[in-house]
């Protein structure tokens, strides 16, 4: 790539492929130009999932008696020589069906003590994604099987989704161009044992293809539920060393309605987003106001539509999976709103008289405590009665909601039963 490329962010800058020594790896349409090392992709890298290559791949270390003999011609290697040096040539399918072709990513020299990794491939009759790892790099990412030649990758990345929208080209860790298209991801290599990204030196570009061969790392950080819980406890802390009595302090609201939130933002995620392979919720996206002009929508729609990614990142939260304390003041303030009158219903009746009730099978306990909580719920979401934007089925009174609805509101006073037991539990022990 010559040195006039612009180093820029993530909306990049569009310009014509590159020419001369790189010119059989330009395409035919206009690439954006993104530079993975800027702020705004160290905030996106570090908000990303954890991922780990599930599948085999082969590899061989390179001699100089196999690059003298041409023992890696069938591996994409040749001798160039303009440059007096082993080239590889680094292949990835993209697109679908009749459209799927073989494109050059990216070519890059070899010398001896590197080692050639190939990755599976995805379907039959692609072309073979070979590219060159350097010894101490393959030694701490790949480990032997108990097959001649297969090894199984153990290093860790954290790995997102291009978010332009359009063909991309990047520096590459390595030297020289690489290139992505639409659909492609980008990568930053991370500690096996941090799990904090290597440097901002190590990003590169994964084809769709190549990330079909990742999967994420199970247990390799907090869910948003434990970090809740940590939170939940820090609060808990709070409003014994604060006193019982819920008046507001220098310090925030009180303890009591903020510990009590975090249960009740789990629980609607946990009723309102089906669960994915991963763990994870199904995303859910909110303007982190409640604009409902950004609902469903990610930051990468966001820059899609001409944001930049640190407008993006502020404009949006995902409800269903960040951890209670990262809220915005906006959706805070929402689970706030239930956890204020369940704490009232708890100055008015009593721990006695909530912990008592039966709500499995006093069907008049449910209907009278039900009824106060979807009262108070509508009064805070007038949204709902809205012509355009509301429910009907919501806005009406409890007794003639759907039961499903009606357990939901349910189970909200049977949170505020747990939360009171574990209040209890401390100081009984």
């Amino acid at each position: 790539m010559s040195e006039n490329i612009k180093k820029i962010g993530m909306t990049g800058n569009v310009s014509d492929a590159e020419t001369g020594s790189d010119e059989n790896i330009a395409t035919e349409t206009k690439e954006i130009e993104v530079d993975l090392k800027t702020p705004e992709y160290d905030t996106l890298f570090q908000n990303a999932e954890f991922y780990i290559k599930k599948k085999v791949v082969e590899a061989v270390q390179i001699t100089e008696a196999g690059l003298e003999a041409g023992d890696y011609k069938d591996l994409d290697v040749e001798y160039d020589e303009q440059t007096d040096q082993y080239i590889i040539t680094t292949w990835v399918m993209r697109g679908e069906g009749e459209e799927r072709k073989a494109e050059v990513e990216d070519k890059r020299r070899v010398v001896p003590g590197e080692w050639i990794v190939t990755n599976p491939k995805q379907q039959e009759g692609d072309r073979a994604n070979n590219y060159p790892v350097p010894d101490e790099t393959f030694k701490k990412r790949y480990e032997a099987t108990d097959e001649a030649g297969k090894f199984r990758a153990k290093g860790k990345a954290r790995i997102i989704k291009n978010p332009t929208g359009k063909k991309v080209v990047i520096e590459a860790p390595w030297g020289g161009p690489q290139t992505g298209d639409e659909e492609c991801y980008f990568c930053a290599a991370c500690d096996d044992e941090t799990l904090e990204t290597i440097s901002p030196d190590n990003r590169y570009i994964l084809s769709a293809n190549d990330f079909a061969t990742y999967e994420p790392v199970e247990g390799a950080a907090e869910t948003p539920e434990k970090e809740n819980e940590k939170f939940g406890e820090a609060l808990i802390g709070r409003a014994k060393d604060e006193g019982e009595d819920g008046a507001e302090t220098e310090k925030g609201p009180d303890p009591r309605v903020e510990s009590l939130a975090i249960p009740l933002a789990r629980d609607y995620a946990e009723k309102n987003y089906p669960k994915q392979e991963d763990g994870r919720f199904k995303p859910a996206w909110r303007g982190v106001n409640g604009e409902k002009a950004y609902k469903n929508k990610s930051p990468e729609d966001l820059v899609r539509e001409g944001m930049t990614i640190e407008e993006a990142q502020k404009a949006v939260i995902d409800i269903a999976n960040t951890p209670y304390d990262q809220y915005s003041e906006y959706w805070k303030e929402q689970n706030r709103g239930g956890a204020q009158f369940l704490i009232q219903l708890l100055e008015e009746y009593g721990e006695e008289e909530i912990l008592k009730q039966d709500f499995v099978n006093d069907e008049a306990a449910r209907q009278k405590f039900g009824h106060l909580i979807h009262e108070n719920w509508i009064s805070r979401n007038e949204w709902v009665k809205d012509p355009e934007y509301g429910n009907p089925a919501l806005a009406k009174p409890y007794a003639e909601l759907d039961p499903v609805e009606q357990q939901k509101d349910i189970d909200q006073i049977v949170i505020l039963q747990k939360w009171i037991m574990e209040q209890k539990a401390p100081s009984e022990q």
